[in-house]
């Protein structure tokens, strides 16, 4: 009956059930079986119209009664229940720790939670105690169940002096009373009301007279030309059918009405995005993916501001615009206070990430979880990104913390699963994960794989039925399995663990003591330039340690000859002609002349040529790196501000363009529209293609002339 046909006021009256006579055990059953009917998976606004529908009916009972009713007037309990309750309904399906019967725990729960700020909750609080305190008075005086305030001055006056007030008692507790009601009743309307001529308040000039000429096709096609689309025929056809969604299959009425309404606001929106035709083309895509739940459409409608960040996600990443397609879901990690916070840590991931794990019943909702908090997070910090509050520096360090810690819950979740098929996996694990590339350097992009290396240490010949070495090998294997297996909410990561000792050739994971050794007496330079990147990610604290120990031992004794840097600038000529194939159409931001590349094997052949003098200059990120090779007087200032600026530049260039593209991409034509998309995205404006380009080779000629000097001396005329 519930999950079929159960109401929102049932779903309210069920938060409070609990067990308390009888068969205990079948009690507690009977409300588990419930908890998906009760609190929904997803942040859930629909339940805000159906609480608005609710309390409107207590309102219409009351208008026929005289007198204040503490209980179910304005702003007495019944709204502080309702209130809290549609919190709790709206965000407990994700956050377990937000559920209480009692309203008043309810409300600590929800300021804890970051639902509902300090000064609310506390507000809230103490307009609770007093009416419930106001309410008892008012029951033990008449020995009946009412709520209502006594209606005579006298009776009044005695119930203010039974509240504990003296002087001027009337007055002041009435005084309170109200100042009270006002609080509770203002905080009520902000979540329970908003209109339609509200919304229409916020709209532009010129998405006004669309919406009023939309069923004028000429006009409609004039008005878009004005407004920057770029092939007004077809956009009338989706403004129309956007703005007059009756027509629209597969969409219930609710829903076709919820959209009616929102719809000028998303056209609004769209008005203001680099290229109109586009957007609207996604946000087409975007409703059809939702036709199946009103839910969503609610969930605008009570946050505005999250409908526009909407469109503009929509406008500005093909990326995002996609992966809200396929997770509509994610949608929620853009409402509540922390989409509105600084970038979250490697702790705050691991807290969040853990908390959800803890609530999975079986080994697949734990890799469907993992997934969907993945790409939550990533959509949260991508939004910080394009929004111009973060740098790509930033941001790729962010989404670096995110991946790791993503990939200690894939240990935990393999480590279990091996401990339960295998046995072996009591007290510690010694067992490691060595991040190489752009997660070892805290520089992962939204598109970046894992790469990785496993390392185990175990003096034992055995763990449970297998040899240590299988049952590690096993571990790694169920570990990369946990990242990139397909489920619904699609894959975490892919991995790559071609890094490890002897390539693709070598064991999965490797002891500790084979890959000291290996790194003593049989790695290539190639390879000791690969681990400059190295960093422990996940394991004991010990074995991290010995392995970055090991790190450290052998890019010291590197030592780069200029023999070595003769070969380290071959690597780079190869990288540039067989991968970058500039040419006079294209350029390539990474491995072309002045590119990334440029700057990263400078910063290397230097780490690796003064390493073994100055142990210290090693870290595993490029720009903190070249900081470095500034403070210890190895290059000058300029060079020091050329390479960072250029950097900086080409890693927010690359982000962008993979954001746009949703593919990892480094190649920019010179003559397109992606050129001129790609200027508008970055904030250039008129002639933006022709000034981002100008910009480009300003900078790449610069970071290549350094590149050169440093390498003229080991590098022939020819290769130059």
């Amino acid at each position: 009956y519930y999950l079929s046909w159960g109401r929102t006021w049932e779903r309210a009256a069920l938060m409070k059930a609990r067990v308390i006579a009888g068969d205990l055990e079948l009690g507690e059953a009977f409300l588990q079986e419930l908890e998906p009917f009760i609190y929904r998976k997803h942040l859930d606004y629909s339940t805000i119209e159906e609480m608005r529908e609710m309390k409107s009916m207590v309102e219409r009972s009351l208008r026929k009664k005289p007198g204040v009713n503490i209980k179910l007037g304005q702003g007495g309990i019944r709204e502080i229940e309702f209130f809290v309750q549609t919190l709790q309904l709206i965000n407990a399906g994700k956050m377990r720790r937000l559920r209480s019967p009692s309203t008043y725990e309810a409300l600590q729960l929800l300021s804890e939670g970051g639902v509902l700020d300090r000064n609310t909750a506390e507000s809230l609080a103490d307009a609770y105690i007093f009416f419930r305190k106001t309410e008892h008075r008012i029951q033990i005086d008449h020995q009946l169940q009412t709520h209502e305030l006594p209606r005579t001055p006298e009776q009044q006056t005695e119930l203010a002096r039974r509240m504990g007030y003296k002087e001027n008692a009337l007055v002041n507790f009435l005084a309170d009373l109200e100042s009270k009601r006002q609080i509770v009743e203002d905080l009520f309307a902000s979540m329970f009301y908003h209109s339609e001529e509200e919304i229409l308040s916020q709209l532009s000039p010129l998405t006004k007279r669309i919406v009023e000429e939309a069923d004028n096709p000429a006009t409609l096609i004039d008005l878009l030309k004005e407004a920057g689309f770029q092939e007004p025929e077809e956009s009338s056809q989706l403004v129309l059918q956007l703005l007059r969604p009756a027509g629209r299959t597969g969409f219930s009425e609710k829903s076709k009405r919820i959209l009616e309404r929102l719809a000028p606001l998303f056209l609004d929106e769209i008005l203001e995005t680099p290229e109109p035709t586009p957007t609207l083309r996604a946000l087409d895509r975007y409703i059809d993916s939702l036709h199946s739940s009103a839910s969503y459409f609610s969930t605008f409608l009570e946050n505005t501001a999250t409908a526009r960040f909407l469109v503009r996600i929509l406008g500005e990443s093909l990326f995002f615009s996609d992966m809200l397609i396929r997770h509509p879901q994610i949608i929620d990690s853009l409402i509540g206070k922390s989409a509105h916070e600084g970038l979250s840590d490697k702790k705050q991931f691991e807290d969040d990430l853990a908390e959800r794990l803890d609530n999975c019943e079986d080994y697949e909702s734990q890799l469907d979880v993992l997934r969907r908090y993945k790409h939550e997070q990533l959509l949260a910090i991508g939004v910080k990104q394009l929004w111009g509050e973060v740098d790509s520096a930033a941001a790729r360090a962010c989404i670096t913390e995110l991946a790791e810690a993503c990939l200690g819950a894939a240990v935990e979740i393999a480590h279990k699963a091996i401990t339960k098929k295998f046995g072996g996996g009591q007290g510690d694990l010694p067992f490691a994960v060595l991040g190489m590339g752009k997660l070892g350097g805290k520089e992962m992009t939204y598109l970046s794989d894992l790469d990785i290396v496993f390392v185990y240490e175990d003096a034992q010949e055995r763990r449970g039925s297998l040899y240590s070495h299988d049952w590690f090998s096993r571990l790694a294997a169920r570990v990369i399995s946990v990242l990139t297996t397909h489920t619904a909410e699609g894959k975490a990561f892919e991995i790559d663990t071609r890094l490890r000792p002897s390539g693709n050739k070598g064991p999965l994971v490797s002891s500790l003591n084979s890959f000291r050794d290996y790194h003593k007496d049989a790695s290539k330079l190639w390879e000791k330039q690969a681990l400059i990147k190295a960093r422990p990610i996940v394991g004991p604290q010990y074995l991290k340690d010995e392995l970055a120990g090991i790190v450290r031992d052998c890019l010291i004794r590197a030592a780069a000859s200029d023999e070595d840097l003769r070969e380290i600038a071959q690597l780079r000529g190869r990288m540039e002609q067989e991968i970058a194939e500039e040419d006079k159409y294209h350029v390539d931001l990474k491995t072309g002349q002045g590119g990334l590349v440029d700057v990263e094997f400078f910063v290397q052949g230097h780490l690796l040529k003064y390493a073994a003098k100055n142990p210290e200059l090693l870290r595993q990120n490029t720009l903190e790196a070249l900081a470095g090779l500034y403070d210890h007087g190895l290059i000058d200032a300029e060079t020091f501000t050329t390479l960072d600026k250029g950097y900086r530049f080409l890693i927010n260039l690359e982000d962008r363009l993979r954001l746009m593209e949703h593919r990892i991409v480094d190649r920019i034509p010179l003559t397109s529209k992606k050129i001129r998309g790609l200027a508008r995205r970055l904030g250039y404006t008129e002639q933006g293609g022709e000034r981002l380009l100008e910009d480009y080779f300003s900078i790449t000629r610069a970071i290549r002339e350094i590149y050169l000097c440093f390498f003229e001396r080991t590098v022939s005329a020819t290769q130059t």
